[in-house]
């Protein structure tokens, strides 16, 4: 009876941990399929229907970071940067599972001079793909150096070299 107790709690920890990690990962495939049209008209540059697309969607479907992800997308490319923020925000409030929704917020934080909220999007990205990904660390350094920390800004760039001469 003891045996199974130990088989049986570590199996039902399992399951929950898996059902609650993969939970989102299995919403963005889907979301991504199922909203394949949206997308495609962002990727073939027809950016007012891709708008007009997700903001249908997002009415019907206000819990879709994928949604709000290319809505945002879509919006950078009309220069409209605080609508990207909020739906980079609303998206990464959604779910983590897009780790480009953060380095699109952190680059129009930077370019919106808000440099401590674009190194707070970079700190995530930084601790999620530690050593890869040379663009986080160059643009990080960008940040550090706006910031007026020289030496965080040259450890990053140094960060970013290595990674290049890595890959």
């Amino acid at each position: 009876m003891e045996a199974l107790i130990f088989f049986i709690i570590p199996l039902i920890i399992f399951i929950f941990f898996k059902i609650l990690i993969w939970k989102d990962v299995d919403k963005i495939e889907v979301d991504t399929l199922k909203f394949k049209i949206g997308i495609d008209y962002y990727k073939n540059g027809d950016i007012e229907k891709c708008i007009e697309y997700f903001d249908a969607i997002v009415i019907q479907n206000p819990k879709s970071c994928v949604a709000f992800y290319y809505r945002g997308l879509a919006n950078i490319q009309l220069k409209n940067v605080h609508s990207a923020l909020f739906n980079f925000e609303k998206a990464s409030n959604l779910s983590y599972e897009l780790p480009d929704i953060y380095y699109q917020s952190a680059l129009l934080y930077y370019e919106l001079e808000e440099y401590e909220k674009a190194l707070i999007k970079l700190n995530f990205l930084s601790r999620l793909y530690r050593n890869s990904h040379e663009e986080i660390y160059e643009l990080r350094s960008k940040v550090y150096t706006k910031l007026n920390n020289p030496i965080l800004a040259a450890v990053d760039k140094q960060k970013a070299e290595n990674i290049l001469k890595m890959s």
